[in-house]
């Protein structure tokens, strides 16, 4: 415009869309960097606002509020852009950048030259993780609740004990986790856990009834499954008559064998022999004895000799053998 002598003059250039403000300059020469220029009036003025051409490089993240991404804005034709996707929610990693569906990069920092306007996508996923759980032995259980997990995710491992072990811990890279059979967790990275399990034990106690009739060997603890064999010994004077559990009979061997599978409790049981005592008369009708019958092993018997009318006692025998010439006997 027109201004006199003096006059102070503010002259403001304002980019249109797509371009920005470089600088002024009179006669090829810069005068100014700024969009308002002001000075005084002393003379004619010809002044030129330089513009430049400029391409809005836009970014959004997918999905949202997972992350957030630096380097997006206005830049100049021919400009370095250099964009970063840096996840902000725990649990998310960069996965590639894509552009009208197509991707572009797979680098969390990807640069190009600005030559066009660009609406770009920084792709996250959530982080998910492998739980590998196994049994100490195949044969001792199985395990429930293994596999992939999406990052923050509840996982419960259960350990299932086959018949004949028990559960014993949870344990990784050594070192115990949990007691529990049912080990609950967030999953938060790759876990690589072992459960222990044990084989069951069991007491095989064997008495002897009456005490001191016999002796009985083979009791202890055993392993489930394993063969057991009891033996039943009697002493002398007495005779294996059967083994008992809870009052039952479970054999009349007195070699009892079995597979172990719970604790047993068992009686061998035995009994007093007993023997006949029979005594006879030579001749007949020379007299009676007394004491003869059935007595147990151990027992004192007397037997006695009384000679009819007109005979003596001689002795006893038996076999042919002379046992004792006294007419009371006893043993």
């Amino acid at each position: 415009g027109e201004y006199e002598l003096n006059d102070d003059v503010t002259l403001t250039a304002k980019a249109n869309e797509g371009y920005k403000f470089v600088s002024w300059t009179e006669n090829g020469e810069l005068v100014s960097i700024e969009k308002e220029y002001s000075f005084v009036v002393a003379n004619h003025r010809n002044l030129v606002a330089n513009f430049e051409k400029t391409y809005e490089i836009t970014a959004i993240v997918n999905p949202e509020k997972v992350g957030v991404v630096m380097g997006k804005g206005a830049y100049s034709h021919g400009d370095n852009v250099t964009l970063v996707a840096i996840p902000v929610k725990t649990g998310y990693e960069f996965v590639n950048w894509t552009e009208d569906g197509e991707v572009v990069s797979e680098d969390v920092e990807y640069s190009f030259v600005a030559t066009s306007d660009r609406e770009l996508i920084a792709n996250f996923v959530l982080l998910d993780y492998y739980v590998s759980a196994v049994a100490n032995a195949a044969e001792a259980g199985e395990i429930l609740g293994s596999g992939n997990y999406n990052h923050g995710e509840d996982v419960t491992l259960t350990a299932v004990a086959n018949e004949g072990y028990k559960f014993v811990n949870w344990t990784e890279d050594g070192e115990v986790v949990s007691e529990d059979v049912e080990y609950s967790f967030v999953i938060i990275k790759d876990r690589n856990l072992v459960a222990k399990f044990e084989l069951l034990s069991y007491n095989v106690t064997a008495s002897v009834n009456p005490e001191n009739a016999g002796v009985v060997t083979g009791a202890g603890t055993y392993n489930h499954g394993e063969e057991v064999a009891l033996t039943a010994t009697a002493n002398e004077g007495y005779k294996f008559i059967n083994w008992t559990e809870n009052g039952e009979v479970v054999s009349e061997e007195a070699e009892y064998s079995f597979e172990i599978t719970k604790d047993r409790n068992l009686v061998a049981n035995f009994e007093l022999l007993s023997y006949n005592v029979t005594a006879s008369v030579n001749p007949e009708n020379a007299g009676v004895v007394t004491g003869a019958g059935t007595y147990n092993h151990g027992e004192e018997v007397t037997l006695t000799a009384t000679a009819n009318e007109g005979y003596k006692f001689v002795n006893w025998t038996e076999n042919g053998e002379v046992v004792s010439e006294e007419a009371e006997y006893s043993f």
